[in-house]
């Protein structure tokens, strides 16, 4: 993950995080859902779907590499939001009872218009 958002981002803004795993237990080719969970500067959060698709050059998610991808909606990035955020991903894998959590990363949110 890396740049910066804007309040206001929508559509074809999006925000992409790519989950890497050393391999087992998690088997990142058998992610079923995955979210990306956000606290903005302000104290605000969002949780926002995810799709599942592959880290370039891949072809398809692998064992080890996917990108979880979130093509933003108008009010994903309320006003007042700008600062640094925080975000991380819950996974659901096939066959794992509870969802994987990844660490938390900063993002900046800039405001609307820059």
């Amino acid at each position: 993950m890396s740049g910066s958002l804007y309040v206001g981002a929508a559509a074809p803004v999006s925000t992409t995080f790519d989950v890497t795993s050393s391999g087992a237990p998690f088997d990142l080719s058998a992610i079923t859902s995955a979210r990306l969970l956000v606290r903005f500067a302000n104290g605000v959060t969002a949780t926002w779907a995810a799709t599942v698709g592959p880290v370039p050059p891949d072809v398809a998610e692998t064992a080890t590499r996917a990108r979880l991808t979130r093509v933003h909606a108008a009010g994903d990035i309320p006003v007042g939001a700008e600062g640094t955020a925080r975000i991380r991903a819950d996974i659901t894998l096939d066959g794992v009872a509870e969802p994987v959590r990844t660490r938390w990363r900063a993002v900046e949110v800039m405001r609307e218009g820059v």
